[in-house]
């Protein structure tokens, strides 16, 4: 016997009201913590992206970011959310009761997920894998579509990202043509 998992919907009507005359049209990222749901707002027109959090039940919602183009991925971890911006190329970061964003890199041609551990932050570009202490310093390119070509020959798009304790894995969503393929590679 099959078991079906009951769903729950949450609040969605509170999730998506307007909220200091902004609406949230275009959800593109969602992470959770003990107490609240954040997620970003892709937005439209450009200028228009936020990132919201609110409790888990829906209730008080809040602006936390603002005036952002193309949020599509966030990451948090006990004091900041992390996120991409895939319109103006940027990787940002801004406390976790809001404030002003604190721009990590501004040049990451099609920016999309992001994670972070305990010690750095690291994130998807259309084609590249990258990383950055929390601290600041040097980006890393940990790898590129132009490193894997002996081992993807249709080198795409690159989609999702997750990090464990010693290795970083992502997606390439590959092209038309295939090569779609799941890769891993260390984080030092």
């Amino acid at each position: 016997m099959i078991k079906k998992a009951s769903l729950t919907t949450l609040a969605v009507t509170t999730l998506e009201s307007p909220i200091d005359g902004g609406v949230v049209v275009t959800p593109e990222a969602i992470a959770v913590d003990a107490n609240y749901v954040y997620w970003g707002n892709f937005g439209n027109p450009a200028g228009t992206s936020t990132i919201f959090r609110a409790k888990k039940d829906g209730t008080s919602p809040y602006v936390l970011a603002s005036g952002l183009n193309g949020v599509t991925g966030i990451s948090l971890d006990a004091t900041r959310i992390y996120f991409t911006t895939s319109v103006n190329n940027a990787v940002l970061s801004v406390p976790l009761g809001g404030g002003m964003a604190t721009t990590i890199s501004a040049t990451e041609s099609g920016a999309t997920a992001i994670v972070n551990d305990a010690t750095a932050v690291y994130w998807l570009t259309s084609s590249t894998v990258r990383k950055m202490t929390k601290v600041g310093g040097a980006i890393t390119t940990l790898s590129s579509c132009n490193g894997l070509a002996a081992k993807s020959p249709a080198c795409g798009r690159f989609g999702y990202l997750a990090v464990d304790a010693t290795d970083v894995y992502w997606t390439d969503e590959g092209t038309q043509y295939g090569g779609g393929a799941v890769y891993k590679t260390p984080k030092n």
